[in-house]
Protein backbone atom coordinates (compact mmCIF):
# COMPACT_ATOMS: atom_id res chain seq x y z
CA UNK A 1 0.00 0.00 0.00
CA UNK A 2 2.88 2.37 0.73
CA UNK A 3 3.81 1.71 -2.68
CA UNK A 4 1.00 2.98 -4.36
CA UNK A 5 0.83 5.51 -2.27
CA UNK A 6 4.57 6.78 -3.27
CA UNK A 7 3.80 6.86 -6.61
CA UNK A 8 1.00 9.47 -6.29
CA UNK A 9 1.86 12.91 -7.41
CA UNK A 10 1.95 15.17 -4.89
CA UNK A 11 -0.49 17.68 -4.83
CA UNK A 12 -1.01 20.94 -2.65
CA UNK A 13 -3.97 21.41 -0.36
CA UNK A 14 -5.85 19.05 1.27
CA UNK A 15 -5.69 15.60 0.54
CA UNK A 16 -8.17 12.82 1.14
CA UNK A 17 -7.01 8.92 0.96
CA UNK A 18 -9.36 6.31 0.97
CA UNK A 19 -8.46 2.75 0.79
CA UNK A 20 -11.61 0.46 1.29
CA UNK A 21 -13.08 -0.36 -2.45
CA UNK A 22 -16.48 0.70 -0.75
CA UNK A 23 -15.28 3.83 0.23
CA UNK A 24 -13.91 4.77 -3.19
CA UNK A 25 -16.74 3.57 -5.03
CA UNK A 26 -19.20 5.71 -3.01
CA UNK A 27 -17.01 8.69 -3.07
CA UNK A 28 -16.24 8.39 -7.15
CA UNK A 29 -19.69 8.00 -7.97
CA UNK A 30 -21.20 11.16 -5.89
CA UNK A 31 -18.05 13.08 -7.34
CA UNK A 32 -18.99 12.09 -11.01
CA UNK A 33 -22.79 12.55 -9.91
CA UNK A 34 -23.33 9.07 -11.41
CA UNK A 35 -26.94 7.66 -10.37
CA UNK A 36 -27.02 6.08 -6.95
CA UNK A 37 -28.39 2.87 -8.32
CA UNK A 38 -25.65 2.56 -10.03
CA UNK A 39 -22.31 3.57 -7.79
CA UNK A 40 -22.14 0.29 -6.16
CA UNK A 41 -21.71 -1.20 -9.49
CA UNK A 42 -18.50 0.28 -10.07
CA UNK A 43 -15.56 -2.34 -10.27
CA UNK A 44 -12.35 -0.66 -8.62
CA UNK A 45 -8.85 -1.98 -9.29
CA UNK A 46 -6.92 -3.13 -6.47
CA UNK A 47 -3.90 -1.25 -5.48
CA UNK A 48 -4.30 1.13 -8.12
CA UNK A 49 -4.25 4.71 -7.11
CA UNK A 50 -6.84 6.85 -8.81
CA UNK A 51 -6.36 10.52 -8.17
CA UNK A 52 -9.28 13.04 -8.21
CA UNK A 53 -8.93 16.56 -8.28
CA UNK A 54 -11.58 18.57 -7.01
CA UNK A 55 -11.22 22.83 -7.10
CA UNK A 56 -11.82 24.91 -4.12
CA UNK A 57 -14.47 24.38 -1.90
CA UNK A 58 -14.78 21.13 -4.49
CA UNK A 59 -16.01 19.01 -1.67
CA UNK A 60 -18.78 21.59 -0.46
CA UNK A 61 -19.90 21.39 -3.57
CA UNK A 62 -20.51 17.40 -3.72
CA UNK A 63 -21.88 17.42 -0.20
CA UNK A 64 -24.54 20.26 -1.34
CA UNK A 65 -25.57 18.67 -4.39
CA UNK A 66 -25.93 15.39 -2.44
CA UNK A 67 -26.64 16.23 1.31
CA UNK A 68 -30.33 15.45 0.70
CA UNK A 69 -29.71 11.90 -0.14
CA UNK A 70 -27.08 11.27 2.21
CA UNK A 71 -29.29 12.22 4.92
CA UNK A 72 -31.38 9.66 4.74
CA UNK A 73 -28.32 7.14 5.68
CA UNK A 74 -27.89 9.10 8.87
CA UNK A 75 -31.24 8.80 10.51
Amino acid sequence: ALGCLRDVPRVAGTTLVVAHGGVIRGLLGLVEDLPYAVIGQRKVPNAVPIPVQLGAGGWAAVWDRHAAELERFRR
